[in-house]
Protein backbone atom coordinates (compact mmCIF):
# COMPACT_ATOMS: atom_id res chain seq x y z
CA UNK A 1 0.00 0.00 0.00
CA UNK A 2 1.27 3.65 -0.80
CA UNK A 3 0.43 6.48 -0.54
CA UNK A 4 2.69 10.11 -0.72
CA UNK A 5 2.13 13.48 -1.04
CA UNK A 6 4.13 14.40 -4.02
CA UNK A 7 5.93 13.06 -7.01
CA UNK A 8 9.54 12.81 -5.66
CA UNK A 9 8.38 10.44 -2.39
CA UNK A 10 6.38 8.36 -5.05
CA UNK A 11 9.57 7.90 -7.13
CA UNK A 12 11.50 7.22 -3.42
CA UNK A 13 9.36 4.53 -2.77
CA UNK A 14 9.06 2.67 -5.83
CA UNK A 15 12.62 2.15 -6.32
CA UNK A 16 12.91 0.08 -3.62
CA UNK A 17 9.87 -2.36 -4.66
CA UNK A 18 11.21 -5.38 -6.81
CA UNK A 19 8.05 -6.88 -8.60
CA UNK A 20 5.19 -6.38 -6.36
CA UNK A 21 2.10 -8.50 -7.44
CA UNK A 22 -0.52 -6.32 -5.76
CA UNK A 23 -0.24 -2.26 -5.52
CA UNK A 24 -3.09 -0.07 -3.64
CA UNK A 25 -2.68 3.57 -3.53
CA UNK A 26 -5.23 6.44 -2.51
CA UNK A 27 -3.73 8.66 -4.87
CA UNK A 28 -5.34 8.23 -8.68
CA UNK A 29 -2.62 9.67 -10.39
CA UNK A 30 0.03 7.61 -9.45
CA UNK A 31 -2.32 5.20 -11.04
CA UNK A 32 -1.00 4.82 -14.77
CA UNK A 33 2.76 5.12 -13.48
CA UNK A 34 2.25 1.98 -11.09
CA UNK A 35 0.67 0.34 -13.83
CA UNK A 36 3.55 1.60 -16.22
CA UNK A 37 6.38 0.49 -14.12
CA UNK A 38 5.46 -2.61 -12.67
CA UNK A 39 3.26 -4.24 -15.27
CA UNK A 40 0.36 -4.16 -13.64
CA UNK A 41 -2.86 -4.52 -15.72
CA UNK A 42 -5.70 -5.04 -13.40
CA UNK A 43 -7.25 -2.29 -11.67
CA UNK A 44 -10.08 -1.89 -9.31
CA UNK A 45 -11.35 1.37 -7.61
CA UNK A 46 -13.03 0.60 -4.31
CA UNK A 47 -14.61 2.89 -1.99
CA UNK A 48 -13.54 2.85 1.48
CA UNK A 49 -15.90 2.24 4.36
CA UNK A 50 -15.36 1.37 8.03
CA UNK A 51 -17.31 0.73 11.21
CA UNK A 52 -16.25 3.54 13.94
CA UNK A 53 -18.65 2.53 16.72
CA UNK A 54 -17.71 0.66 19.39
CA UNK A 55 -20.97 -0.90 19.89
CA UNK A 56 -21.54 -4.05 18.57
CA UNK A 57 -24.40 -4.20 15.83
CA UNK A 58 -27.47 -6.11 16.67
CA UNK A 59 -28.12 -9.31 15.08
CA UNK A 60 -31.43 -9.04 12.82
CA UNK A 61 -33.39 -11.83 12.79
CA UNK A 62 -33.44 -14.15 9.75
CA UNK A 63 -32.75 -17.91 11.11
CA UNK A 64 -29.74 -18.24 9.58
CA UNK A 65 -27.11 -19.72 11.72
CA UNK A 66 -23.76 -18.57 11.04
CA UNK A 67 -20.16 -21.30 10.85
CA UNK A 68 -16.97 -21.16 10.00
CA UNK A 69 -16.09 -22.55 6.61
CA UNK A 70 -13.39 -24.82 5.80
CA UNK A 71 -11.52 -26.29 2.62
CA UNK A 72 -14.43 -28.48 1.58
CA UNK A 73 -16.88 -25.18 0.65
CA UNK A 74 -13.77 -24.50 -1.78
CA UNK A 75 -16.02 -25.09 -4.65
CA UNK A 76 -18.58 -23.97 -3.65
CA UNK A 77 -17.30 -20.56 -3.01
CA UNK A 78 -15.76 -20.91 -6.33
CA UNK A 79 -19.05 -21.17 -7.76
CA UNK A 80 -20.65 -18.40 -6.49
CA UNK A 81 -17.75 -15.92 -5.40
CA UNK A 82 -18.30 -12.83 -7.77
CA UNK A 83 -14.55 -12.32 -8.00
CA UNK A 84 -13.27 -15.77 -8.19
CA UNK A 85 -11.83 -15.53 -11.18
CA UNK A 86 -8.11 -16.84 -11.51
CA UNK A 87 -8.27 -16.87 -7.38
CA UNK A 88 -8.54 -20.23 -6.35
CA UNK A 89 -5.31 -20.30 -4.24
CA UNK A 90 -6.73 -16.92 -2.75
CA UNK A 91 -9.82 -18.34 -2.14
CA UNK A 92 -8.45 -21.38 -0.17
CA UNK A 93 -6.41 -19.37 1.85
CA UNK A 94 -8.91 -17.37 2.45
CA UNK A 95 -10.83 -20.78 3.84
CA UNK A 96 -7.81 -22.82 5.55
CA UNK A 97 -7.07 -19.60 7.62
CA UNK A 98 -10.64 -19.85 9.14
CA UNK A 99 -11.22 -15.77 7.73
CA UNK A 100 -14.73 -16.89 5.75
CA UNK A 101 -18.06 -17.97 7.23
CA UNK A 102 -21.47 -19.33 5.66
CA UNK A 103 -25.27 -18.62 6.79
CA UNK A 104 -26.99 -21.73 6.82
CA UNK A 105 -30.67 -21.73 6.46
CA UNK A 106 -32.21 -24.83 7.14
CA UNK A 107 -28.68 -26.57 6.64
CA UNK A 108 -28.47 -24.87 3.11
CA UNK A 109 -25.56 -22.53 2.58
CA UNK A 110 -27.50 -19.54 1.34
CA UNK A 111 -24.44 -17.04 1.68
CA UNK A 112 -20.69 -16.28 3.12
CA UNK A 113 -18.43 -13.36 4.04
CA UNK A 114 -14.74 -13.38 4.37
CA UNK A 115 -12.08 -11.00 6.07
CA UNK A 116 -9.29 -10.19 3.43
CA UNK A 117 -5.37 -10.91 3.82
CA UNK A 118 -5.09 -7.45 4.81
CA UNK A 119 -7.43 -7.43 7.17
CA UNK A 120 -10.82 -5.85 5.03
CA UNK A 121 -14.19 -7.51 5.37
CA UNK A 122 -15.26 -8.56 2.12
CA UNK A 123 -16.01 -11.19 -0.49
CA UNK A 124 -19.61 -11.17 0.67
CA UNK A 125 -21.81 -13.40 -1.72
CA UNK A 126 -25.85 -14.22 -1.39
CA UNK A 127 -27.20 -16.76 -3.45
CA UNK A 128 -29.97 -15.75 -5.39
CA UNK A 129 -32.99 -17.03 -4.04
CA UNK A 130 -32.00 -16.15 -0.59
CA UNK A 131 -31.62 -12.31 -1.16
CA UNK A 132 -33.86 -9.56 0.21
CA UNK A 133 -34.10 -11.76 3.27
CA UNK A 134 -31.51 -10.09 5.99
CA UNK A 135 -28.61 -13.00 4.69
CA UNK A 136 -26.22 -10.21 3.68
CA UNK A 137 -26.91 -7.56 7.14
CA UNK A 138 -26.70 -11.42 9.38
CA UNK A 139 -23.00 -12.06 7.86
CA UNK A 140 -21.76 -8.59 7.94
CA UNK A 141 -23.06 -8.06 11.60
CA UNK A 142 -21.57 -11.16 12.83
CA UNK A 143 -18.10 -10.17 11.06
CA UNK A 144 -18.46 -6.66 12.73
CA UNK A 145 -19.47 -7.68 15.92
CA UNK A 146 -16.21 -10.50 15.47
CA UNK A 147 -13.93 -7.56 14.57
CA UNK A 148 -15.16 -5.41 17.22
CA UNK A 149 -14.88 -8.39 19.87
CA UNK A 150 -10.85 -8.91 18.78
CA UNK A 151 -10.12 -5.29 19.32
CA UNK A 152 -10.06 -4.14 15.73
CA UNK A 153 -12.26 -1.58 13.37
CA UNK A 154 -14.19 -3.54 10.71
CA UNK A 155 -13.72 -1.79 7.14
CA UNK A 156 -13.99 -2.96 3.95
CA UNK A 157 -13.21 -1.59 0.24
CA UNK A 158 -16.48 -1.71 -1.81
CA UNK A 159 -15.85 -1.69 -5.50
CA UNK A 160 -17.06 1.24 -7.34
CA UNK A 161 -20.56 0.53 -8.65
CA UNK A 162 -21.41 -1.58 -6.01
CA UNK A 163 -24.67 0.01 -5.19
CA UNK A 164 -26.13 -2.95 -2.89
CA UNK A 165 -22.70 -3.02 -0.90
CA UNK A 166 -22.62 0.58 -0.27
CA UNK A 167 -26.30 0.79 0.90
CA UNK A 168 -25.83 -2.16 3.26
CA UNK A 169 -23.08 -0.34 4.73
CA UNK A 170 -24.67 2.50 5.48
CA UNK A 171 -28.09 0.86 6.52
CA UNK A 172 -25.37 -0.65 9.13
CA UNK A 173 -23.97 2.37 10.19
CA UNK A 174 -20.41 2.46 8.53
CA UNK A 175 -19.03 5.78 7.43
CA UNK A 176 -18.01 5.72 3.86
CA UNK A 177 -15.17 8.14 2.69
CA UNK A 178 -15.73 10.53 -0.29
CA UNK A 179 -12.50 9.12 -1.74
CA UNK A 180 -11.34 6.16 -3.27
CA UNK A 181 -8.49 3.81 -3.39
CA UNK A 182 -7.49 1.63 -6.16
CA UNK A 183 -5.88 -2.22 -6.46
CA UNK A 184 -3.91 -2.91 -9.35
CA UNK A 185 -2.35 -6.26 -10.16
Amino acid sequence: MISAQDDQTVAEMLSIFRNPQVIVTHQNCYVKTLQKQFSLQRKTICHQTAYLKKVPLPVPKTGAVIRPLDETCLPFVLKHYTHAEDNEPYVLGRLKSGAMFGAYIENRLAGFIGTHAEGAMGMLEVLPEFRRQGVAAVLETFLVNRFLSEGRIPFAQIIAGNEASLKLHEKLNFSVTDLTLCWLS
